[in-house]
């Protein structure tokens, strides 16, 4: 059918605009009739239909006088005789109820009237399509033959004609193809954005802007680049633009249906292949780039993909050497062509039903430093091991001759010796303690180090730790008139379970922190519960240790808890100490699953404060256990007795022999444990003094015999 044989009914009341819409149409070879409201255009077209010369379509103004355009076309759509009748509704801007009705008829087109200037080719374009023998054609295309066309790859079909979507959007959705509608250039950039197509349809002539407009913006923009764009018009001479402008063809609206679908299949394939491809060379590029050599595998038949694979092959006896059937990663052990070790790690890919593509990474690298690693780590840990043994035995080594040393001034200093002698004395003394607390800071800082310090968990009462701890304190506070307080809340559960010797030792550094930094004042202790809320057999302790000292710098604040730090680092430091103490607090209090914090100001004192977690001890029994003691236990009698004395060392055998030599008892001694299991079995003693670290046998292994032997 050509432009001859269409008639177009033209519903206008305005004189001027119906006059040019005739003179377009008609100057295009349309048959046109005009009509100035609704109720005479209906009149005409029932007229046509009795003379059986019905019209071909009717070009229809929304905005009438009477009877408006949207009643006129509830009329036409409710009366079966117009079913063919194509209508192009003509308006300035259509709102939602103009697209309902445009889009509730099959054959129905919107043209605005700010684009007059397209509307004979849109006329021509539109009833092309509605008068195309569209059902004719479709046994031509046969559904089944091009249902497989696509594979639900995305594409946009961007046209402003409602009909023209339909009709094309339901054809690509029967031939496998996921089909998004844009109806306008700025729609279908946003869509093109947001839902990423493989492929843009894309109609030359629109309002607002032709699609070559949107094939460049698609084209320029990187997040858009990869859409690959063909135009769609009735004019295949503008090819040429379509290709200037990037798109890959132009396919021509007049074509039957079976070559469209065609020919949007076959530019399909053309974009998977390029994809592929694409996605090939990324994978051999990747690859090269990682050593991973690739090979494909066709039933026996194996291809090498890459250089890589090439050089794997030439190397190692050719590609049947990395055949594997193991979809997971596998572990290749040989020698190459020159007898060196090489280490591989394979893995069998599926590609399809018949192909697989076999990956190949040479780890021999990775296997050597592995192997250096696990050396090391064996290094390592014989090294930490020959430390821990050497701490142990430092530990044994340098605290007796100290505690022969110290003994000996003590029993010394009993002796009648001149003034100027006990000052000498006292300087042994003082000097070995010092000394001795110097060695047991670095051997708890080497314990902590090597992770060997542990908390205990035993049960005690917190104010009997706390008193004698202050008891012992006092003497040196005393000598420098200090006084020594202490002060626990009555909310404490005094009952506890938890490390009575480390909270001790925390104690201690602190107070004796706070004796050596004070000249004047006090010195208070204080304990409080922490209120955080924690398991209900679990009790949070906030202690604190305040003096009226000298204070702390505040630029030195935040270093007091390191290692080797002190307040007062100068080369004339008045106060002395390794500067160890503190660090040795807070370490064991982070082993206690708490912190410690200070707050200081120059010339009026510092105040430590940590917290620690203890369980309550439910049984009450701690108060009635005493705690261990390392102090000296004195004795004003001591009744006859037999004792034994396994000791290696000369110094502490002498020391003791002195100072149980004016009590009635009848001392034999060993020099092992071998040596004093002998003297055990063949004789009985009331007391055994036994040492730990001995030659031969040590103190455990005698120990464990004798109660054996007991038992």
């Amino acid at each position: 059918m050509n432009n001859l044989n269409y008639r177009v009914l033209i519903v206008e009341d305005s004189q001027t605009m119906r006059a040019i819409c005739f003179k377009m149409l008609s100057k295009e070879g349309f048959s046109c009739n005009a009509a100035n409201t609704a109720e005479e255009a209906w009149e005409i077209l029932n007229e046509a239909y009795k003379n059986r010369n019905p019209f071909s379509a009717i070009l229809l103004d929304l905005v009438l006088p009477k009877m408006t355009g949207n009643q006129l076309l509830e009329k036409i759509l409710n009366n079966n005789r117009f079913e063919s009748l194509a209508i192009v509704i003509f308006t300035d801007r259509p709102d939602e109820e103009t697209w309902r009705l445009a889009l509730g008829k099959k054959n129905c087109d919107i043209q605005l009237k700010a684009d007059i200037e397209l509307l004979p080719l849109r006329m021509r374009k539109f009833l092309n399509l509605c008068f195309s023998d569209f059902s004719s054609n479709l046994p031509l295309i046969n559904t089944k033959a091009f249902a497989n066309f696509g594979q639900g790859e995305k594409l946009i079909l961007v046209d402003d004609s409602p009909t023209v979507c339909a009709k094309y959007s339901n054809l690509l959705k029967e031939a496998g193809y996921d089909v998004i509608i844009a109806s306008s250039i700025s729609t279908g950039y946003e869509l093109a954005l947001k839902e990423k197509p493989m492929l843009a349809i894309i109609d030359y002539y629109m309002p607002g802007g032709n699609g070559d407009e949107l094939c460049r913006m698609l084209r320029s923009d990187s997040r858009t680049q990869d859409i690959a764009v063909v135009m769609f018009s009735q004019r295949k001479d503008l090819i040429e633009k379509a290709l200037q402008v990037g798109a890959m063809d132009l396919i021509y609206k007049d074509d039957p249906m079976n070559i469209f679908i065609m020919r949007i299949g076959s530019i399909m394939q053309v974009i998977r292949s390029q994809r592929t491809t694409t996605r090939l060379d990324i994978l051999y590029r990747a690859t090269e780039a990682l050593g991973i050599g690739v090979m494909l595998k066709k039933g026996n038949s194996l291809t090498s993909f890459n250089v890589t694979m090439d050089t794997f092959a030439k190397t190692c006896q050719g590609l049947s050497t990395f055949d594997t059937t193991d979809d997971k990663s596998s572990s290749l052990h040989i020698n190459d062509i020159l007898g060196k070790d090489r280490y591989f790690e394979l893995m069998l890919l599926k590609v399809n039903e018949q192909d697989n593509a076999i990956l190949v990474q040479e780890v021999t690298e990775r296997k050597r430093w592995e192997k250096e690693l696990e050396l090391s780590k064996e290094a390592a840990e014989a090294a930490s091991k020959a430390k821990s043994e050497f701490l142990a035995n430092m530990s044994h080594e340098i605290r007796t001759p100290m505690n022969a040393i110290i003994g000996m001034t003590e029993l010394l200093w009993d002796t009648n010796l001149t003034h100027e002698q006990k000052k000498y004395v006292h300087v042994f003394k003082t000097a070995g303690e010092s000394l001795l607390n110097i060695i047991n800071d670095i051997l708890d800082i080497s314990k902590i180090e090597e992770g060997q310090l542990e908390i205990d968990n035993v049960p005690f009462n917190l104010k009997n730790l706390i008193e004698k701890t202050c008891e012992t304190m006092k003497v040196r506070a005393s000598a420098k008139n200090i006084e020594l307080l202490y002060d626990l809340s009555p909310n404490i559960n005094l009952n506890l379970i938890g490390d009575p010797y480390r909270l001790r030792q925390i104690l201690y550094n602190l107070i004796s922190n706070a004796i050596k930094f004070t000249d004047k004042g006090y010195i208070i202790v204080k304990a409080i519960e922490d209120f955080t809320k924690i398991d209900k057999n679990k009790q949070v302790i906030v202690f604190s240790v305040t003096d009226t000292g000298t204070g702390i710098p505040e630029d030195k604040l935040n270093l007091i808890f390191e290692r080797f730090s002190q307040g007062d680092a100068s080369p004339s430091k008045k106060y002395g100490g390794t500067g160890l103490g503190l660090n040795i607090c807070k370490s064991l209090v982070e082993l206690m699953d708490g912190n410690i914090s200070v707050s200081s100001k120059i010339g009026e004192g510092s105040t430590f404060t940590f917290r620690a977690k203890f369980e309550i001890d439910l049984t009450g029994n701690s108060c009635l256990i005493e705690e261990k003691t390392t102090g000296p236990i004195f004795c004003e009698e001591l009744s006859p007795a037999d004792i034994l004395l396994i000791e290696d060392s000369e110094f502490n055998r002498l020391l003791i022999i002195e100072y149980l030599k004016k009590y009635p008892i009848k001392l034999d001694i060993a020099l092992n444990g071998k040596e004093g299991l002998e003297k055990f079995k063949s004789q009985k003693f009331d007391i055994i003094f036994m040492d730990i670290q001995m030659p031969h046998m040590d103190g455990f292994e005698a120990t464990k015999i004798i109660r054996n032997i007991e038992s």
